[in-house]
This record gives structure tokens, sequence and C-alpha cells, in this order.
């Protein structure tokens, strides 16, 4: 997604072994992608292909854990 020509930025605020909440508020997400395009429409459409190609790969938790990791990526992005 990086090499991407029109990705401005895009920050992933988890690693493998994180443990993360549900997503379920904007408070909770872990990425983030910034693309410029000539239109909106052609940015959300971009936005969404490119948002689509992240896969996260999850498995429930053994053992109890205190509390997830809290990720904030920005204002705006993939969550």
């Amino acid at each position: 997604m990086l090499a991407h020509p029109a990705v401005l930025h895009a920050e992933m605020a988890v690693s493998p072994g994180d443990v993360t909440e549900p997503h379920r508020m904007v408070e909770n997400r872990v990425a983030l992608i910034a693309v410029g395009a000539d239109t909106p429409a052609e940015a959300q459409a971009l936005v969404r292909r490119l948002d689509a190609s992240v896969r996260f790969v999850t498995e429930p938790v053994k053992e109890p854990v205190e509390k997830p990791v809290e990720h904030s990526a920005g204002a705006s992005g993939r969550g």
C-alpha cells in the first residue's frame, strides 16, 4: 500500500501479538490511509480499494487480559 503513488500517509497502530478490542467506534481504530486524488470521489474509491487490501488475522485470547491495548490512528482512516 505504501508504494502506491497516491498514498500520502498510512500508519498501523498495532503489531503482531497485540490484543485489541473489536472496532466499535472511531477511538479504537488501528490504522489510517490518506491519499491524494483529483476529486473526492476518486480519493474515496482509492481508499476503499486500499482498505480492502489490508487483512487482520485474529484469534481468541486464551488467557484473560486486564486491559486491551487502546489505539487511535488519527482523525480519519481505516478502522
